[in-house]
């Protein structure tokens, strides 16, 4: 048996615009940090939660308390879901996304699981809205650890209990960022970057689709895909 995990903003919904701009927007509210602000973050550490620490530290000196992102969080959802209701089109699937969840769900040789850097409710929304969410579906988050490899590994133990495996012949993680390429290197698992600007195609991913339109490519590349060569320590 074979798992496929994918990443949220920009591989199956398209939301990394209205995602970034709640986001800043919630910064510049609670933590009082511009979203001119310059920082150097391990790629690990980009999750929501992570840059979050990351930005108060930079701004503050001090690391925030558990209240401080409680009311991020609270903000960041007050924006994505004023910005939602204001224009319902912020939140839409990848091309083909729907679909081709639906088939790996019926393919009896994949699992499918999501691993995501945002919070579980902001994902819980942008599925839901995307007409992708499956409550079904193993889901790890940044919830559940401020590391995206801790998330993802968090992702693949739910796998094993959920599909009721000791292990998987293939794991591989589908994803739109540098950090995403990153953390399948790190982690060992092969790796298919969804892309339009050819960013993670110069960082050194092999297989690389735009969206899920054309069915048999994409089931090709899950077949292929490699690990990626590039492990070093990225940032941002």
């Amino acid at each position: 048996m074979n798992l496929v995990i994918f990443d949220i903003d920009g591989t199956l919904t398209d939301t990394n615009k209205v995602d970034l701009d709640c986001y800043y927007r919630a910064l510049e509210d609670e933590f009082q940090v511009p979203r001119t602000a310059k920082l150097a973050i391990d790629h690990d550490l980009v999750t929501d939660t992570g840059f979050a620490i990351a930005s108060f530290r930079h701004a503050h000196g001090r690391n925030p308390d558990d209240e401080a992102i409680r009311e991020l969080k609270l903000r960041f959802m007050f924006h994505l879901r004023q910005s939602f209701d204001a224009e319902p089109s912020v939140i839409r699937e990848v091309k083909g996304a729907a679909t081709m969840m639906e088939w790996l769900k019926a393919d009896e040789n994949w699992c499918v699981a999501i691993a995501t850097g945002c919070w579980l409710e902001s994902a819980t929304f942008k599925l839901e809205n995307a007409k992708l969410f499956d409550t079904s579906l193993p889901i790890a988050t940044c919830d559940d650890s401020p590391r995206r490899s801790e998330i993802v590994s968090c992702a693949v133990q739910r796998s094993l209990s959920h599909y009721k495996q000791t292990s998987f012949d293939r794991i591989v993680a589908v994803g739109d960022r540098p950090w995403d390429l990153h953390v399948a290197g790190l982690l060992r698992h092969a790796f298919i970057g969804v892309e339009s600007d050819g960013v993670l195609t110069s960082l050194g991913a092999d297989s690389v689709v735009r969206d899920y339109s054309d069915h048999d490519t994409f089931m090709r590349l899950l077949r292929s895909a490699v690990v990626p060569h590039r492990t070093d320590k990225g940032s941002v």
